[in-house]
């Protein structure tokens, strides 16, 4: 027995004897943890793989017969720059999620405790087999698409049925075991993300990833609004997928493909392949229903109708979808909810990478968080008024406005590549290099400013400057933004985000919305011109901006309703709004 120094701590390593070693899985990466023994047993070997919350390890349990087994321990490392309480809560509700989860069909958790250098870990079972993304590699045949589906479609009902939606389902979360050649065992992982309806460790407003792999994602989900539907929209986009050999929908946005999931599949199954049946085609079709109503309500139903289907057997679920129609559904009448206007800034931009841009950037704007895109679309109700066209409507006036903002943020993507971004309902600490995007969203119209106050005063008074408007991209007076309309800052381009610098302090973004322009606000754009530096520096502007704030905030301070990735506002005062999100840069 040696020892090695893990976490600061002298950690004694075991070699293992008197057992035949069990060969490692494929792509084992050591690390400085491999021959740590965990509460006298567990024996780790390798990293398997990492996410935003946890890194997973094969491990041996010594104990029983030297099976494998998955150590997944929290990550918090000093690279993760949102590390925060909310990840040792999210963690801990992952444990709680798969503790009350035991189904033959969900990996389950063996053990817990405490790694030596302090960090958390829980044990699960190891899965032999590999992701189903190993097996979707064009059609598949219908008897093993059938048998996958039911399963998974099993184990979503029993995990909806004690209050979990999974959040993340994608063939990447779907292990498969292939018993025999006609006979395979699946088991979902990964709840890192997942709800848990009245969990004993979460928050009301806990903060969660929007969502897993765009793909698979419902639009209610877009929408920053899961629920069970969306696992079993996810569900009907993997069978579309084994069947066709292609995805059901595609963009290169999150507001690029709400609009496409609104219009329906971009090719129906059977044009894609022939020998899929009008009943098979419903039941996809049906599973992936814009309107989550118009869904099956149970996946374990999918699940049991496509099987039927696929396998030639008569249906009998009572929620079995009719095959007379297998046009996708039409949402002709609803009305495009609009995505605001594109507003993108130049200064302080530390983006170490080549950014294509086709529209016009302005050079007016000095941020203290720098440049950047993406997409989360916030789309408002659209309201419909029935009734005979000798009714009159009278619209009463505005007495409150009602606004909703998220930030979508991605841990410094320079040293964490490929980390997903996270959507939180408000303020958040961050480290320089960290990037996100501000989402705004309104049932009204109204006149928008985002004023952004520096962390570090100048000569006593604030620094302001606009997110927005911008002057060089609206020039004159600020037009209204239509109701039902969703803003996202920078924009909604793939590639850029407001990136945090190494300034410190607490920056502040203050949202205003107003029935009608505010003229303290208008007289100060002017201060946004290059002829400035993007910076208001005028005193007497600076001085009334920090008056209206201070007449409009906290004493008439709009209620705050947070879910788990966005706030809601209402209140105001004489049709205005003023509302602070705080920034903490560390």
């Amino acid at each position: 027995m040696e020892t090695k120094n893990v976490g600061g701590r002298e950690t004694q390593v075991v070699t293992p004897f008197g057992t035949a070693p069990m060969p490692a899985p494929p792509q084992l990466k050591q690390t400085g943890y491999d021959g740590v023994l965990l509460k006298d047993r567990y024996l780790i070997e390798g990293e398997l793989g990492r996410g935003g919350i946890g890194v997973v390890y094969l491990a041996r349990d010594t104990q029983l017969m030297n099976r494998r087994v998955v150590v997944k321990v929290l990550l918090e490392d000093s690279s993760n720059s949102l590390h925060n309480p909310w990840f040792k809560k999210k963690f801990e509700q992952e444990i709680e999620a798969l503790v009350r989860l035991d189904h033959p069909g969900i990996v389950g958790v063996l053990d817990a405790g405490t790694m030596p250098d302090g960090k958390e870990f829980f044990v699960m079972q190891y899965v032999e087999g590999g992701p189903l993304r190993k097996l979707v590699k064009g059609q598949m045949p219908f008897a093993q698409v059938a048998r996958i589906v039911r399963q998974v479609g099993q184990a979503l009902s029993a995990a909806h049925d004690k209050g979990i939606v999974h959040r993340d389902l994608k063939p990447e979360n779907i292990m498969v075991q292939q018993v025999s050649e006609n006979e395979e065992l699946i088991k979902l992982i990964d709840f890192g993300i997942a709800s848990v309806k009245d969990s004993q460790v979460a928050t009301s407003a806990e903060k969660t990833k929007v969502a897993g792999a765009l793909p698979y994602m419902a639009p209610e989900q877009l929408r920053g609004q899961p629920e069970a539907s969306s696992d079993i929209w996810a569900l009907g986009a993997m069978a579309y997928e084994m069947l066709t050999g292609r995805l059901p929908f595609y963009g290169e946005t999150l507001v690029q493909l709400y609009e496409i999931q609104k219009r329906g599949v971009q090719a129906t199954p059977r044009s894609l392949r022939q020998d899929i049946s009008p009943t098979v085609e419903s039941i996809l079709l049906k599973a992936m229903a814009f309107d989550p109503a118009d869904r099956y309500q149970r996946a374990k139903d999918l699940g049991e109708d496509l099987f039927r289907a696929l396998t030639g057997e008569a249906i009998t679920s009572s929620q079995s979808a009719t095959p007379t129609d297998t046009t996708p559904p039409s949402h002709a009448t609803s009305e495009s909810p609009g995505y605001g206007t594109v507003v993108t800034h130049s200064a302080r931009t530390e983006v170490g990478r080549d950014v294509s841009v086709d529209h016009p950037k302005s050079d007016n704007s000095k941020l203290w968080i720098g440049l950047a895109v993406a997409a989360v679309a916030l789309i408002a109700a659209i309201w419909i008024w029935k009734g005979s066209q000798t009714t009159t409507v009278t619209t009463p006036p505005v007495t409150s406005r009602q606004l909703n903002y998220s930030l979508l943020v991605r841990t410094n993507p320079a040293k964490n590549p490929g980390k997903e971004p996270i959507a939180f309902p408000g303020e958040i600490v961050f480290t320089p290099g960290d990037q996100l995007r501000l989402i705004i969203g309104s049932q009204q119209e109204g006149f928008l400013y985002i004023v952004n106050e520096g962390p570090q005063p100048k000569n006593g008074l604030p620094a302001y400057n606009f997110l927005f408007p911008d002057p060089a991209q609206i020039p004159g007076n600020t037009p209204s933004l239509k109701a039902a309309k969703s803003l996202f800052i920078p924009s909604d381009r793939p590639d850029e985000w407001l990136t945090v610098d190494s300034e410190q302090g607490t920056e502040t973004f203050w949202l205003v919305w107003s029935e009608k322009s505010i003229p303290e606000l208008e007289a100060a754009k002017k201060w946004l011109t290059p002829q400035y530096g993007g910076e208001i520096q005028n005193a007497s502007e600076i001085t009334a901006i920090q008056q209206f704030i201070n007449k409009n905030f906290p004493a008439n301070k709009p209620v705050a309703e947070k879910d788990d990735h966005q706030t809601n506002l209402k209140g105001g005062k004489d049709g205005v709004l003023v509302f602070p999100i705080r920034l903490a840069h560390t």
